[in-house]
């Protein structure tokens, strides 16, 4: 078969766990926004709820059809790019926004939270579908060098020189105070 032949989701793509997964945040994300639209609908960080919806939204549209074209696989990619490199940063930086501000700090927190599983579950369905490489496994990514053994060479230190004792302090003189003189306010009220 071509490049452009239909895949349908059993043939190996491993996606059923990852949608089920943003299908659940899509619940969890219409109910905050049903339950906030009216008090927050004109707050700046509003606009970014809203974009992280329509985008969850449009992703669980193309990765639940039961067959995969290219041109779908390619249109899935394009918005997990677009959600990564637009999107996501924008949406954490006005989240916290909520939580910096204090008055909906629960409310900042979920929404943070929400953002984090779904870039974590865009990871995943990104990597089943092939659409960026897989993380390198952790056994690349330990160096040669054992654990236990000390990287790097011992380095002759100098002691610092105690500091000299404090010089004393030179005899000032203080002055003394002049009585400043007294007005009739202060005669009233002490």
């Amino acid at each position: 078969m071509s490049d452009t032949a239909l895949r349908t989701a059993e043939d190996g793509l491993g996606i059923g766990r990852t949608l089920r997964g943003l299908q659940q945040e899509l619940r969890v994300i219409r109910v905050l926004y049903h339950r906030n639209k009216n008090q927050h609908r004109v707050a700046t960080w509003w606009r970014q709820l809203n974009s992280l919806k329509r985008s969850v939204s449009q992703v669980v549209a193309v990765a639940g059809k039961a067959t995969h074209t290219q041109a779908d696989l390619e249109m899935l990619g394009g918005m997990l790019r677009r959600f990564a490199v637009r999107q996501a940063r924008a949406m954490y930086y006005d989240f916290n926004g909520v939580i910096a501000l204090g008055q909906f700090v629960t409310l900042g927190v979920v929404l943070v939270t929400a953002l984090a599983r779904v870039w974590a579950l865009y990871g995943q369905l990104g990597e089943a579908l092939g659409l960026r490489p897989a993380r390198p496994a952790q056994a690349e990514l330990e160096s040669d060098v054992a654990l236990a053994e000390e990287i790097g060479e011992e380095v002759a230190g100098t002691a610092a020189a105690p500091p000299a004792a404090a010089a004393p302090p030179a005899n000032k003189r203080t002055k003394k105070k002049s009585k400043s003189k007294r007005s009739a306010i202060d005669d009233i009220f002490g």
